[in-house]
């Protein structure tokens, strides 16, 4: 049985996973806004293939404790975090506070 804390080393898993392969989660490398897209997929992939047993049963409150605790952790860097698209094209975007700022200033 996967016990309740494993979404939490999951999360930070995922998120040491993304911070130490940045380059290919960068949403515009050329502007260098340091902006992370990360498609639900990918992260879907990621916990199947790292965190979750075939075939358990309780996903939707693993991927609740998940994805509250990688915000959690996503804020705690300085990123505003947000959720685009539907389905598995849905994507969680992470904009540093200070480029998220200075986007609302123009705006």
């Amino acid at each position: 049985m996967v016990e309740a804390g494993s979404a939490v080393r999951c999360a930070e898993q995922f998120l040491e996973y993304v911070l130490s392969h940045k380059e290919e989660f960068l949403a515009n490398v050329v502007r260098g806004d340091g902006v992370l897209k990360i498609t639900a997929a990918s992260i879907e992939h990621f916990v199947r293939d790292n965190c979750m047993p075939n075939g358990w049963w309780r996903k939707t409150s693993f991927y609740m404790r998940f994805y509250k605790h990688l915000i959690a952790e996503l804020a705690l860097l300085g990123y505003a975090v947000s959720f685009e698209g539907r389905g598995m094209g849905r994507r969680l975007v992470a904009v540093p506070v200070i480029e998220s700022q200075r986007a609302l200033s123009t705006s």
